[in-house]
């Protein structure tokens, strides 16, 4: 889903944009290494100090998002 658009914020849908996928750990991108050859997702770790924040946030959307 990287780099393709997609439909967000249900129930009043606005079209949008896949930048990036993340979890606990990486943060998947989509980059070109070279002109002219085809994009690869590349995975690029969280700081340390980040992985509290991203399970904060991602605690917080996931009760908001339940309700």
């Amino acid at each position: 889903m990287i780099g393709e658009r997609t439909f967000m914020g249900w129930p009043y849908l606005r079209e949008g944009s896949v930048l990036a996928v993340s979890d606990s750990l990486f943060k998947y991108e989509k980059m070109t290494v070279a002109p002219g050859t085809p994009a690869k997702v590349v995975s690029n770790p969280r700081a340390p100090q980040g992985l509290g924040h991203w399970k904060m946030k991602a605690d917080r959307t996931e009760q908001v998002y339940s309700k």
